[in-house]
Formats: structure tokens, C-alpha cells, sequence
């Protein structure tokens, strides 16, 4: 009988641990060495994601290993061991397999739609505010102390220079007309002898812009960070670029799940202040279209009209909206560049009257921009902050709906409750100060049906994916297979540059940079789809997050395995001592 040294047992077992797991997940022995020590760990913590594959020859490699090392005729003598060594690792591999095919991820950050709705109308918007200062003149006196102050000491000089020569100096409205606090306020805080704010919300407007503000109120731009909470959970996008590997980032002892975002995604969409203050560096600073306000408005006035000037001028030009609605999933600048009225208003804008309070096609300008078509007034047609009252397609979601009120993903009620047929009759009218009215139908007729074309080639790509999610080809978390971002980027990217373009007067939007790319998103989906049913598995480690989940996970289980086998060896020495 051939004695076993430690050596001819731990020496095998690293091998057969390191040229399995790299076989299996393709990687180098060097690093899947390393990943055994964070094995044990990750195995109890992530049981979801156990390749089946790797479980199955986990008996196989266990056995070959004991042929081998102990020959024939041992393995003919402990024949009865060894049948139920492997009965048992069988049953455990199909417990495993099992538990496997039953358990899913589960979100716990998730705002069900129920929730959602609670969320959006159980907060103040909008109460009218207490102004704590009398008809004495402490107004202008606290403005003028305002002033001197930062003068003296040269400190936000600049705001102040901009306060000054803005149209609120003009009409006398001072620094404390805004930011003047009430102590129960939650945000306000004492400051050389008044209490005031740093955030001026629309709330605060509204004392003196009260039609502005309950117009901006019912837009789809009040409501950017209700939508960003509503839409991304941290399973999905945006929050997979905010992961490292042992997790998520942390800075100053908070645990960041979308550090990625704030600079991103947030700074256009707007953070949640709610409960917070500006010492909280995951909210502020930030002047996001739909923040929302530690007073509970929603809205960042100053995303349009920059603080301390407020200029409408600077409002209406196309660049101000360009600060977000640009790039490759909503590049309304860029199509605007490329359309007949961007030409023009490269050309001569320099020589448009910009200030004027009634700004008129003809008069004050020759070619709309941005707020001409969407806030500007036209005849009969009365200027407004509510962006979305002349929209009759919703156009960045994945299936385009028409507005009629009910079209938001979060079942709340947007723009002033008129249907899509009103507001398309706003728009026309808006078109027609310049164009003939078989011009402008003719052109909604030609822009509709791209919508729909659009439509019909999203949802027949989309049922692939529906499939092959009901056939347990594809896993329930976001975001974990390269398929998932293509079909997100069919209608986040491609699908909104060609809707969008057929709407704007951007052609190459509609044709290469919308259609074509739909028709290769739509090739690509079809091939992935092919691969999987073949293979007839999902072969998850694709390059995301989930590389690192399995990688240490299966090295772990070859581990544990060996150390059964190596224990189970021991002991059967010592019986037979």
C-alpha cells in the first residue's frame, strides 16, 4: 500500500484548483490563485450566481484525483467510501442546482409605483411664504448690509457685481427678498445677525413669479430627480459605473452608490435634498432642472437663469438647454446645429433682441431656438415655463406614448390636462408664424409615422429579450449581459436620436445616427439571442460586475471540495492505523 505524503496531496490539489478554475472562467492561474483566498467568503454571500457547470465536475475532478494518486487497486478496495463519497457530493451539487434556479436577486431600493405617486404629492410644493420683514425698509437696509459685506472683505464679490447690474437690482428686490429663512425652515441657518438659506427654490420665486412657478410645476422638468429615483435602482444603470470591486465607494464614512452620477446624471436631473443640508456633499452643490428642495418644492430656477443676474437672454439661448440636452441619448443641440433654424441662428443672432420681455418671431428674432418653439408666446398661443405643454409624443422613453396626461412612468398627472391633439395645436401654431399650415401638417404627418416605424422595430426587439428571459436564458438583475445594454441602447441612444431628429429638422439623426444603428442593434440582439439558445446557457462573465462575483466564487467551491477530499483521505488513514 503506497503511503501518502502532504506533499502528494496538497501539491495535486493546487493544481487540479488552479488548471480547473482557469479553464473554466479563462483566466490565469496567478490570478485565480488569488481569488481562492476571498473564496470562502464570497461563496456564502453570492450562492445565486454557482455556475452549475463548475458544480457538475466538481465529483469528476474529485474522483480523477484519487484514481490517480492512489491507482487501481486502492480504488477497488474503498469502492463502497468512494460510492458514497460521490452519492453525497451529487446530492449536494443538485441541492445547489436547485437552490440556483430559484433564487433571485432582490432590490430593496426599488420605488414601486404606488409609493412613487405617495412620494410626489405627499410634499409641499409650492405653500406661499412667510415674509418675516416688515414695510420699515430692513429690506433694503439688510441688502445694502449684504452688499458691504461681501465688498469689504471681497468675498463672492463677483455675485455681488452680478446682483447689481441684474434686472432684480433694477426693480429693487434684494438679496433677503430670496434668502431670507424662518427659523423652523429646515435648510436655514444664522448669519451675521439674519436667518437665511443658501437654496433658493422655486417656492421662493414664487412669491413674485407665481404663474412661472405653478407652470414649471406641472412640467416633465420638475420632476428629474423624481424620475432618476424612480427609474434607477442600484441593480440597474446608473449605479454599476459607481462599483469597485469589493463593493461600493466609500468617502467619509458613507457608502456612495452613484458616486459616478453625481457630476452626471444628477447634476442635470437634479439630487433629492430632502432631509438634508448643504454640509451633505451627495447633494450639494447641485442646480439640477428637478432637484428637489429641502423645503420640498421641485425645481432649480438658476438651471436656466444663472444666479445672481437671472438674465432671460442668457434663458433663450440654445446653449443654456445645451447644458443637458446634448449627447448621444438626447442631443437636442446638436440636432438644433445641424436643422435649417441652427443655421440661421449661427448666422444673425448676434443681431437679436434678446431682452425683450414679449420676444415675437419677425420682430425680435428671425428663427426659433429652444424656448421660441417651446416657451415663447405666438398668437394665441401665451408664453410658459411648462415645457411640456405643447409636446404630443412622449419621446424619450423606449415606447413612445402620445401626452395625454397619462403618459408618465410614474403614473402622475404632468402639464395642464389637455390631450395630445391640444397640445400638437399649440406647436402648429407656433410653426405657423413662419410656415404655411399644409407645411406644417404635411411635416407632423411625416414626423408621426417615424415615430411609429420606430415603435413597431423596438417592440419586435424587445420580445426576443422578453423570451429568453422566460426561458431562464437570461438572469433578473439589470445590467449583467451584454445583450441588456444593447437593447437599452436601442431606445436610449439610437431610438431618441432618430425620434427626436424627425422632429427637429436633423435628417442625418433620423437616417445614420437613429435608423441605421437601430438596424444594427436589431443584427447584433438576433445573433446574441442565437448564441444563447445553442449553447443552451448563459455564460454571464461578460466583462461586468459579475466577472468579479463568479470568479472568486468558483475558485472558492474547488477549494472547499479539495479540502473535503484531503480530509476525508486523512481520516480513512487513520482508520486503517
Amino acid at each position: 500500500m503506497r503511503r501518502l505524503s502532504p506533499t502528494s496531496i496538497i501539491i495535486p490539489s493546487i493544481i487540479v484548483a488552479l488548471i480547473a478554475s482557469s479553464i473554466l472562467i479563462s483566466q490565469s492561474p496567478k490570478l485565480v490563485l488569488n481569488e481562492i483566498f476571498c473564496g470562502f467568503s464570497y461563496l456564502t454571500n453570492n450562492l445565486t450566481i454557482l455556475s452549475k457547470e463548475i458544480a457538475l465536475l466538481i465529483p469528476i475532478i474529485g474522483a480523477a484525483f484519487l484514481a490517480y494518486n492512489q491507482g487501481r487497486a486502492w480504488f477497488l478496495k474503498n469502492r463502497k467510501g468512494f460510492t458514497k463519497f460521490l452519492a453525497c457530493a451529487i446530492i449536494v451539487v443538485l441541492v445547489l442546482y436547485t437552490t440556483c434556479s430559484q433564487f433571485e436577486f432582490q432590490s430593496t431600493s426599488i420605488i414601486t409605483e404606488d409609493n412613487a405617486r405617495a412620494y410626489v404629492f405627499n410634499s409641499r410644493f409650492f405653500v406661499e411664504a412667510q415674509n418675516s420683514v416688515d414695510d420699515s425698509g430692513e429690506e433694503a437696509v439688510a441688502s445694502d448690509e449684504c452688499i458691504d459685506c461681501h465688498t469689504r472683505s471681497q468675498v463672492l464679490q463677483v455675485i455681488s457685481l452680478d446682483w447689481e447690474n441684474s434686472k432684480h437690482a433694477e426693480a429693487g428686490t434684494t438679496c433677503i427678498d430670496c434668502h431670507q429663512a424662518d427659523t423652523s425652515d429646515p435648510d436655514s441657518y444664522s448669519h451675521n445677525g439674519f436667518e437665511i438659506s443658501h437654496v433658493v427654490s422655486p417656492q421662493d420665486c414664487a412669491k413674485c413669479h407665481s404663474n412661472q412657478a405653478e407652470e414649471f410645476k406641472q412640467s416633465l422638468h420638475s420632476l428629474g430627480a423624481v424620475y432618476y429615483e424612480y427609474l434607477f435602482d442600484t441593480e440597474k444603470l446608473p449605479y454599476i459605473e459607481s462599483q469597485m470591486e469589493g463593493g461600493f465607494i466609500v468617502s467619509e464614512g458613507q457608502e456612495i452608490p452613484d458616486a459616478a452620477t453625481l457630476r452626471g446624471c444628477q447634476a442635470c436631473h437634479g439630487t433629492n435634498m430632502t432631509g438634508k443640508s448643504i454640509e451633505d456633499f451627495t447633494v450639494w452643490p447641485n442646480n439640477g432642472i428637478g432637484r428637489i428642495n429641502p423645503d420640498g418644492s421641485r425645481g432649480s430656477c438658476s438651471s436656466c437663469h444663472s444666479r445672481h443676474t437671472f438674465s432671460i437672454r442668457e434663458a433663450r439661448h440654445p446653449e443654456t438647454c445645451g447644458q443637458c440636452h446634448v449627447g448621444p441619448d438626447h442631443p437636442q443641440l446638436e440636432i438644433f446645429t445641424e436643422s435649417k433654424h441652427g443655421n440661421i441662428y449661427a448666422s444673425e443672432h448676434d443681431k437679436w433682441g434678446w431682452d425683450v420681455k414679449d420676444w415675437q418671431a419677425g420682430i425680435d428674432y428671425r428663427a426659433p431656438t429652444c424656448a421660441g418653439c417651446h416657451m415663447s408666446s405666438a398668437p394665441m398661443v401665451p408664453s410658459t415655463h411648462d415645457v411640456s405643454s405643447r409636446l404630443s409624443w412622449e419621446l424619450e422613453i423606449p415606447i413612445s406614448r402620445r401626452t395625454d396626461n397619462i403618459a408618465s412612468s410614474l403614473g402622475v398627472n404632468f402639464s395642464d390636462g389637455t390631450t395630445w391633439e391640444v397640445k400638437l395645436s399649440r406647436m402648429k401654431k407656433v410653426c405657423t408664424q413662419c410656415h404655411s399650415k399644409i407645411w406644417v401638417d404635411n411635416y407632423y404627418e411625416q414626423a408621426d409615422i417615424v415615430v411609429e416605424l420606430y415603435n413597431d422595430r423596438y417592440s419586435s426587439a424587445k420580445s426576443i429579450l422578453d423570451e429568453l428571459y422566460e426561458d431562464g436564458l437570461l438572469t433578473k438583475t439589470g445590467f449583467d449581459e451584454p445583450i441588456e445594454f444593447k437593447i437599452y441602447e436601442m431606445w436610449h441612444h439610437e431610438g431618441r436620436r432618430a425620434r427626436m431628429g424627425a422632429f427637429m429638422m436633423g435628417p442625418d439623426y433620423v437616417q445614420w445616427h437613429g435608423f441605421y444603428e437601430l438596424l444594427n442593434d436589431r443584427i447584433e440582439i438576433e445573433h446574441m439571442a442565437n448564441d444563447l439558445r445553442n449553447t443552451g446557457q448563459n455564460n454571464i462573465a461578460n466583462g461586468t460586475d459579475d466577472y468579479y462575483q463568479i470568479l472568486p466564487l468558483s475558485a472558492g467551491v474547488l477549494a472547499i471540495i479539495l479540502a473535503v477530499v484531503f480530509g476525508w483521505i486523512l481520516i480513512q488513514r487513520r482508520k486503517r492505523k
